[in-house]
Parts: structure tokens; C-alpha cells; sequence
């Protein structure tokens, strides 16, 4: 779901909030509109077949307004009464949540030696289902229940396969991973110093102190200081540099989705934007002032990642979906019971968050009417996980950085002042 679109489905709410008429409950009583009704049972089929669409279809899917390709649906959306807005919404993105959760869980039934990438699995995961949740929780929010609550629980068994097939992208995806790791444990440590109204350790302080218990914790110091410490600029230049060099070759002459999203990424990493967000972050941890609410919403932006909509993908999706208005196409693959028989399903625990597995479904809905029973696992709202971090970090000291290696700011902090020999040792002034 793209921010344009995401923008698009809040209008409805505010035209909601802003026209309600007090009768309105009595002349529309609580029932699902049709166009609710529909993609109930488009999504019921999607997980009763276990259909597997093309993934340049369902990708694109994700950046279209309500009904897909379907002016007709468009129109049927945008006509129906305020009350039901929020069902219509909710309906069709677990519609296009399912046909993206049983291509994360069967893709690679159909073909193992061209299994779905690890990026394109981290984007699934991290960029669309998690957006798409995001979606569902305002909606959820900002809604009355009465008119969600017959929308049954979105419920699935957690059961895929991943093929052991060589994933062509996979070094460039953990160089990726390396940098989105350091750069989340570098956010952490911010988080723990701000918090506690602390001044960071710098390298040179926390070695004084580790010299003196060194018979005690061993071989642990430098991973102490890695997980302590606040990364020095060398480290940060070197961390990109490590990540250029991996991407130093030609881009391959590939338009498929893996590669495409995956260079994708790395322009985001590389173009400052997520690097500024860091900087950002160690900008605001070294305000007096600081407003811990507005710092633990940004706390993971270094690491965020959405994907963008691409042109060749969206050509193939249209194109696509022409043959399958002709008929031509079915666009999508049945697993049969045989074929998933014949393969050796693991638990996909990364899903747990988009939906409700078999072991708590038919508890009935929680007490909470604005709980996410209608879309994945009963939860108290913000419990979708952040973004994932799969690699360990490195290193230390405590002035942001610009983008071209220069100190960005030093300030002083809440604990005494920054960068002092005399301070830095210790945590919690």
C-alpha cells in the first residue's frame, strides 16, 4: 500500500467524521455492504484453493485504490454509505493480504529452483503485509464496531515452504541486512541512553572501565563495546563503504521483481535518506529538551523500509490482467492436496502478526472492539512487530555524523555534557 493510497482510504474517515448524521444507524443498520461481502468470499477461495497469484500481479495490487483493476468496484466504493467504508476497506486488504501470504507460503512449491529471493520475502513481510496492517488498524481505530464485526477472523495455519534452492541475490541481501542491522542497534542504544536521561559511553571510557573487571567477563569486552558504545564515524564510514563495494558491479539485466526491489533498497540506504534519519535520531538524543514520544515514532526509520512501484512490474501486472479479462489467463496456480503432501511444510512463525493461527482461533473475539480479531492475531494496538533485524552490529562514540562523513552536531545532553572525559563513564547522572 503506497502512502498516496493509504492517504486516499484516511479521506474516507474524515468525510465520515464530518457528515454523520445521528439517524444514520437507524437507516443503515449494522450488515456488511455487497462489495464487503464479495471480497469475504474472494479471500475465503484465495486460502480454500490455496491459489498462488503472479507476484508482479498481487505486488501491484498493493499500490491500486479499492477494487484493483475494477473501475466498476471504484465507483461502488466510493458511493457507498459512510457507515460501511470501513468494512469495504478492511475486507479488500485482507483480499490482497491473502493472495501475498499464500504466495510467501507456496511460491516455491510451484518451482524450487527458482525460490521467491530473501528480499522479496523481507518485503512481503516488512514492507506490504506490515503497511497493509497499518491500513486495517486506523480503519479498525476510527470505526464503529458494529459495522465490522461480522467480518469473520482471518485465520490461517502458518504452514509454508522455502526451497533450499541458491538464491541469487543472497549476498547482496545480507549486505543489505548488515547495514540495516547496525544501523537498528545503533538505534537501540539511543533509545536505552535517552530514556534514562544518559550520556554515552565513548570507546575510550568504557575500555578504562572493562580493563579493570577484564578477568571476569573475558572475551566478551568487544562485544560489550559493540553493544554500548555509539558507533564511531570511522565505523560508520567503513559500514557503507563495505555496502557500496558489495553493489560495485553492474546492476544485472534483470526486471524481475527480486532484483529490481532489491537495488531498490539499496539506493534507499544509499541515497542519505535513511542515513539521515540516523542522524537525525542522534540529533535529537543529544537535546536537552527532547520529546521522548516523538523519538520512539522515528526510533526505527533508519531501518524502514517500503518498497516503490515500479514501472516494469506494473506493465506486466496490466498486461496480465488484460488476458485474464480476455480470459486468456487464469493468473494464478492451484496447489493441490498431492502437491503440498509431497512437501515438507515448516511453521512460518514471521506471520503470526498478519494473522490468527489455528491454536487461538475460536476463542471468540476480544473484549476490546477495536482488537485486530477481524484481520490477524488478537492484539493490543502498535503490537505488529518493528522492522526485522537478522545480522549483529559492530561499534562506538557519540557525535552524529553527516551524510559526507562530517560531525552533523554535538550539543550537550540531559546528564552532563557530551563527549566529556569526566562524564562518559558512567550511566545515569
Amino acid at each position: 500500500m503506497s502512502k498516496p493510497i493509504f492517504f486516499l482510504l484516511l479521506v474516507g474517515f474524515c468525510h465520515l467524521a464530518l457528515s454523520m448524521d445521528p439517524d444514520d444507524a437507524v437507516q443503515f443498520p449494522a450488515q456488511l455492504h455487497p462489495l464487503a461481502l464479495k471480497y469475504i468470499e474472494m479471500e475465503a477461495e484465495i486460502k480454500r484453493e490455496r491459489r498462488v497469484y503472479d507476484l508482479d500481479y498481487a505486488y501491484d495490487l498493493t499500490f491500486r485504490p479499492i477494487g484493483g483493476f475494477e473501475p466498476s468496484s471504484w465507483d461502488e466504493y466510493a458511493h457507498a454509505h459512510n457507515s460501511h467504508l470501513a468494512s469495504i476497506a478492511i475486507t479488500w486488504q485482507r483480499f490482497v493480504s491473502r493472495m501475498l501470504i499464500n504466495i510467501y507460503k507456496y511460491h516455491d512449491l510451484l518451482d524450487g529452483t527458482t525460490p521467491l529471493s530473501k528480499h522479496t520475502r523481507f518485503m512481503i513481510i516488512h514492507g506490504l503485509l506490515r503497511e497493509i496492517y497499518s491500513v486495517v488498524e486506523t480503519y479498525m481505530e476510527r470505526s464503529d464496531p458494529e459495522y465490522v464485526d461480522g467480518i469473520p477472523e482471518f485465520e490461517d495455519d502458518g504452514m509454508g515452504f522455502i526451497s533450499e534452492a541458491e538464491d541469487p541475490y543472497d549476498a547482496l541481501f545480507s549486505a543489505i541486512q548488515n547495514v540495516r542491522g547496525v544501523l537498528g542497534i545503533e538505534a537501540d542504544k539511543l533509545h536505552f541512553y535517552v530514556h534514562r536521561g544518559a550520556t554515552p559511553f565513548t570507546e575510550k571510557g568504557m575500555n578504562v572501565l572493562l580493563d579493570k573487571i577484564s578477568e571476569k567477563i573475558g572475551d566478551a569486552k568487544d562485544h560489550i563495546v559493540r553493544r554500548i558504545v555509539p558507533i564511531t564515524r570511522s565505523k560508520w564510514d567503513k559500514l557503507y563503504a563495505d555496502l557500496q563495494k558489495a553493489f560495485s558491479k553492474a546492476k544485472p539485466d534483470d526486471t524481475s521483481l527480486a532484483c529490481i526491489s532489491l537495488y531498490d533498497h539499496y539506493s534507499h540506504l544509499m541515497r542519505n535518506i535513511q542515513r539521515n534519519c540516523y542522524v537525525e535520531l542522534r540529533q535529537m538524543a543529544a537535546a536537552p529538551d527532547i520529546d521522548l514520544t516523538e523519538f520512539d515514532e522515528m526510533r526505527y526509520d533508519p531501518i524502514a523500509y517500503f518498497p516503490d512501484e515500479f514501472d516494469e512490474v506494473k506493465e506486466r501486472a496490466e498486461a496480465l490482467h488484460e488476458a485474464m479479462r480476455k480470459g486468456e489467463r487464469l493468473g494464478y496456480v492451484v496447489i493441490s492436496d498431492d502437491r503440498l503432501e509431497r512437501c515438507q511444510l515448516k511453521r512460518m512463525f514471521e506471520l503470526d502478526p498478519f494473522i490468527r493461527p489455528p491454536s487461538t482461533s475460536g476463542t471468540g473475539p476480544s473484549n476490546d472492539p477495536h482488537s485486530h480479531h477481524v484481520y490477524g492475531v488478537v492484539s493490543s494496538h502498535n503490537s505488529v512487530p518493528q522492522p526485522g533485524i537478522y545480522t549483529d552490529g559492530h561499534n562506538s562514540d557519540s557525535r552524529p555524523y553527516g551524510t559526507d562523513g562530517d560531525t552533523s552536531g554535538s550539543g550537550s545532553g540531559r546528564g552532563g555534557n557530551r563527549g566529556s572525559s569526566s562524564s562518559s563513564y558512567y550511566i545515569g547522572h
